[in-house]
């Protein structure tokens, strides 16, 4: 088409010299303002959810052991009672155990919770198991309780899972 023109026209610099430049600048204006503030702000929210959902691993790992550390003081107290009778400053020392091991639960259950809005269901599926296990050790007595290494497997199959989510 353009070979038709005479390269001194008018129509002829239009269509050859200033219409790819337009084109480039309306197109290249519609990506900058436009898709790359979309593609950016997506990105930036890939971004964030992954900090958090690291940030959320990081609070589990604390939380089990803490919660795990919690039952094993409990639980050696607990052994030390059934040899013999708890002074009074054990027995206090107990029922700061149990205070402290509820606590350190319900910590835990909270960023067990969180999960729910970062992890995928299978790691949410494990976390609800563990869940359930758990509510029916607390009232367990003594002679009933599991090892604590069951805490562990637990701990190490639901911190296995995250840790594969978030590398």
């Amino acid at each position: 088409m353009l070979t038709a023109l005479d390269d001194t026209s008018l129509a002829y610099i239009v269509l050859s010299r200033w219409l790819p430049g337009l084109i480039t600048v309306v197109a290249g204006g519609y990506m900058a303002s436009i898709l790359f503030p979309k593609l950016q702000r997506s990105a930036l929210r890939a971004s964030q959810v992954e900090e958090k959902k690291i940030e959320i691993a990081e609070q589990i790992v604390q939380g089990f052991n803490r919660y795990i550390v919690s039952w094993r003081r409990l639980i050696q107290i607990s052994n030390l009672e059934t040899m013999r009778a708890l002074t009074t400053e054990e027995q206090d020392r107990k029922m700061g155990f149990v205070t402290e091991r509820n606590a350190r639960r319900d910590d835990l259950l909270d960023k067990l919770k969180l999960c729910q809005l970062y992890f995928c269901e299978t790691s949410c599926s494990e976390i609800e198991r563990f869940v359930a296990w758990d509510e029916g050790q607390s009232t367990k007595p003594l002679e009933d309780l599991p090892d604590l290494e069951d805490w562990r497997r637990h701990e190490r199959t639901i911190t296995g899972l995250i840790k594969n989510e978030i590398s």
